[in-house]
């Protein structure tokens, strides 16, 4: 099919582009509602969000509009999102629902993911790597995770043992995926392993 571009051709504003961008701006969104404690405006805008995250790479590939400056932004995008959601889960929205070790988990792996572009980036000047499907699996479960934990706020319905079972899950998914991409990084900067 051909590319449907807006005229705008300084800039690679593509739809799924756009759909990139509107996740970005609702992240503030997300926060404040979860600062707030409104669950219901949380779970439709982090719904929201989440559709967007589905819909960009399905348009990039429909559409024939893949770019590099998607492939750059869509991942940093997911990046703020789960950060975000996590960090105001383990440190502002009182009592704190997601322990601090497991917010630190998902920060070192997703900026261990950053540097290790970055690196590539300056050795080869490009970056993108293949997703692995621990990686995939490991960001479905985030978002289906902060989907139920929404829910369940907005329900007072929470279940803190389903919590912990599912937060091991993507603690498991999150490690399997971490040393995917660290090999994957090692092997196309040329170190032998």
């Amino acid at each position: 099919m051909r590319s449907r571009h807006f005229p705008l051709t300084w800039l690679p504003l593509t739809w799924a582009n756009l759909l990139t961008l509107l996740r970005l701006a609702l992240i503030p969104n997300i926060c404040y509602a979860l600062v707030t404690q409104t669950w219901d405006i949380a779970l439709y805008v982090f719904g929201l969000a989440s559709i967007t995250d589905m819909a960009d790479g399905w348009c990039a590939r429909y559409f024939n509009e893949e770019t590099a400056f998607g492939q750059y932004l869509d991942p940093i995008v997911d990046k703020l999102l789960m950060i975000s959601c996590y960090g105001m889960f383990a440190f502002v929205i009182h009592p704190y629902i997601v322990p601090a070790w497991f917010f630190y988990i998902i920060l070192i792996k997703e900026i261990s993911l950053l540097c290790g572009g970055i690196w590539l980036w300056a050795k080869q000047k490009r970056a993108s790597l293949v997703p692995v499907f621990a990686g995939k699996l490991a960001m479905a479960l985030q978002v289906l995770f902060l989907t139920w934990v929404l829910w369940s706020l907005y329900c007072h319905t929470l279940s803190m043992s389903v919590f912990t079972t599912i937060m091991w899950m993507i603690t498991a998914s999150i490690s399997v995926a971490f040393v995917q991409y660290a090999y994957r990084v090692l092997q196309r900067s040329g170190v032998s392993l």
